[in-house]
C-alpha cells in the first residue's frame, strides 16, 4: 500500500516542481521581454528627435517667410495632411511601447514636448490655408501675392457682399492676416462699386475697382 502512495506523491511533487520551474521561467522571460521594451523605447525615442527635428523644417518650409504669416501659394491640404501622417508615426509615449511611464527615458518630455509644438504649428497651418483658400475663392484666380495687398485680383461675378463678410467672419482675431483682411476690403469696395454704379456684370473680365 505504501508504494503506490509514494510513487503518487513523488508523481505530485515532480509535476508541482515542473510547474514551478514553469511559471519561474515565464516570468524570467517576461521580465527579459519588459527589459527588451525599455531599451527599445530608449533607443526609438532619442532617434525621433531627429525625426521631429525633419518635421520641424518641413513646416517652416509651408511659410512664405520667417514670421510664418502665410503659407507659400502651391500649399494644399494634400501637403497639410502628409506631415500631420509623419508627425502621428511618431510614437513617444509609455503606452506605444507597453511600458510604464517612469521607464520612458528622461529626454522623452522634452521630445513630446517637441511633438505638441509641431501640432500646434500644423492646427495653425490648416487654419490659415482654410482662410486664404476662402479669400482665393473670392476671385477669379488666386492670389498670387500675400505679402502685399496688391489690387490687381479681379472679384467673380456670382460674389455678393455677405461672401465677403463671411470670410472675414471666419477669419480668427489671433491671426496676423492684415493682408488677407485688405484683400477683403479691395473685394467688399469692387461689390458695392458694382451695386453702387449699377454695373453689368462682366462674363470674361469679371470686376475690377477703378478710380
Amino acid at each position: 500500500m505504501e508504494k503506490p502512495f509514494i510513487k503518487s506523491l513523488t508523481t505530485v511533487v515532480v509535476g508541482a516542481g515542473a510547474i514551478a520551474i514553469c511559471l519561474f521561467g515565464y516570468h524570467i522571460n517576461n521580465q527579459r521581454q519588459h527589459q527588451q521594451r525599455i531599451n527599445y523605447a530608449e533607443s526609438a525615442i532619442t532617434n525621433q528627435k531627429d525625426t521631429l527635428t525633419s518635421l520641424s523644417k518641413e513646416v517652416d518650409k509651408l511659410y512664405s517667410t520667417k514670421e510664418k504669416i502665410f503659407l507659400n501659394p502651391e500649399i494644399t491640404e494634400e501637403t497639410i495632411k502628409s506631415l500631420s501622417n509623419k508627425l502621428s508615426s511618431v510614437k513617444l509615449s509609455a503606452d506605444d511601447y507597453d511600458i510604464k511611464e517612469s521607464e520612458l527615458p528622461k529626454e522623452a518630455v522634452a521630445i513630446q514636448d517637441e511633438k505638441k509644438a509641431i501640432v500646434t504649428q500644423l492646427d495653425s497651418a490648416e487654419s490659415k490655408l482654410k482662410i486664404q483658400t476662402a479669400v482665393n475663392d473670392l476671385f477669379t484666380k488666386n492670389v498670387s501675392n500675400w505679402q502685399q495687398a496688391v489690387d490687381d485680383v479681379v472679384i467673380k461675378e456670382k460674389v455678393t457682399s455677405s461672401d465677403v463678410a463671411r470670410v472675414r467672419e471666419n477669419m480668427s482675431r489671433k491671426e496676423s492676416l492684415t493682408k488677407a483682411k485688405e484683400l477683403l476690403e479691395m473685394a467688399q469696395a469692387r461689390v458695392l462699386g458694382v451695386v453702387y454704379n449699377g454695373a453689368e456684370h462682366s462674363k470674361d473680365a469679371g470686376y475690377y475697382y477703378g478710380n
